[in-house]
């Protein structure tokens, strides 16, 4: 009567940290019942793959061996409630003081000839493909007020948020997944669309549900071919299941093909615009009417920007000045150590040939600066007097 599988993989994220698979599985078929459940431990938790097990496991167990064929829907609701409260109580049994270490989700579905019973805690999810042939999710994500990562999930310990009830359509098939799965079956790109699912893809989990030979093997090799990318490197679970015993009655064609590619890019630049609402085709940068309107620390503000350029301009005229003068300083302290720098005239420098062509007894330098009219002539770059000058000799002293 039943067809099912359901298995876990590790995340890429998860491999490349070193860390275990925190999702989890498990499915029990009994009385032409079937009991099945999805579990995701939170990242955050240190041993939320020990939670993710034993609620996974332990309710289901607790509901196949509560639940009878026959029972009310109440009755079978109040059982499921039970496991909730009992799979709860062993994690924080478990846990001890370090609950906030072993926190996960539960997502349960009792599956009975068509009907749908569930208990729902967290971001997990279930899609249910209606007799009429209608893909639907069953249950909505648990998330606390934020935007994307930022979103916490309320686990199985915020026991205010658990939800139970029947799913009020006729089942042909139940669809049990992790917010691993799930982001790729509802993708983001979707929503607010007429078709907020991913009708093709699910269409064709349930084809392969139905004639695949070994089941075991199929789940796990799709859940190892999904794009990474797509689902965030998250751990994968899927859970699926289908009922011989209903009747399914198909949509038109068009229901379960995919979105065209013109859709998908209409869809792309939507969000691409309604999440950078600023940035235009131009590459314009964001308008101020964008920017957060908090004052500004002074050394961030525009006027402290102006005045900061300023100054370094004076610094830089500043200390252009102080060399020079500097320069000036040390030169007029210092010229009658090094008298080859002195020059008498603009043509040339007092070169160690022309001092040691000065009589003895000569001052040097000082006597050549006290002989303008011999400057043109011993020192001009345009006349050929040889070199040493030659001529009248220059005036001696004694030495004293």
């Amino acid at each position: 009567m039943y067809r099912y599988c359901g298995d876990s993989q590790i995340g890429k994220s998860h491999e490349t940290k070193g860390t275990k698979c925190q999702d989890a599985c498990h499915c029990i078929a009994k009385d032409n019942m079937i009991f099945a459940s999805v579990a995701d431990g939170l990242g955050s938790s240190k041993h939320s793959d020990i939670a993710s097990k034993i609620a996974s496991q332990e309710a289901v167990i607790y509901c196949a061996n509560h639940i009878h064929p026959g029972m009310a829907d109440e009755q079978i609701l109040g059982v499921i409630h039970a496991a909730f409260d009992t799979v709860n109580f062993m994690i924080k049994q478990r846990a001890g003081d370090n609950l906030d270490d072993y926190d996960t989700t539960l997502t349960l579905a009792v599956f009975i000839k068509g009907n749908v019973y569930y208990g729902h805690a967290g971001d997990s999810g279930i899609i249910a493909l209606r007799t009429d042939g209608i893909f639907e999710e069953v249950t909505e994500a648990q998330l606390g007020s934020g935007y994307g990562k930022e979103r916490p999930v309320y686990p199985l310990a915020s026991e205010a948020n658990w939800v139970f009830n029947k799913y009020p359509h006729r089942t042909k098939a139940l669809f049990l997944m992790t917010d691993g799965m799930l982001n790729k079956v509802v993708p983001p790109l979707l929503e607010g669309q007429e078709h907020q699912l991913d009708h093709a893809y699910l269409f064709y989990l349930y084809q392969n549900l139905i004639k695949s030979a070994e089941l075991g093997p199929w789940i796990a090799n799709e859940l190892s071919q999904i794009n990474p990318k797509e689902i965030n490197y998250d751990d994968k679970t899927l859970v699926a299941i289908a009922c011989s015993a209903v009747k399914l009655k198909f949509q038109p064609k068009k229901y379960y093909e995919y979105p065209s590619n013109e859709l998908w890019s209409n869809l792309l630049a939507a969000q691409k615009k309604k999440l950078y609402p600023y940035k235009e085709e131009t590459g314009a940068p964001r308008p101020d009417d964008f920017v957060r309107q908090v004052p500004l620390p002074l050394s961030m503000s525009p006027e402290a920007k102006l005045l900061d350029a300023w100054h370094i301009v004076f610094l830089a005229i500043g200390l252009v000045i102080g060399i020079g003068v500097t320069l000036l300083i040390s030169f007029i302290l210092n010229r009658d150590d090094y008298p080859q720098y002195d020059y008498p005239c603009e043509a040339c420098y007092v070169c160690e040939d022309c001092l040691a062509a000065l009589p003895p007894g000569a001052n040097g330098p000082d006597d050549i600066r006290g002989r303008p009219d011999e400057w043109p002539r011993l020192h001009s770059p345009d006349n050929n007097t040889p070199h040493p000058p030659t001529g009248p000799a220059l005036e001696t002293s004694e030495a004293p």
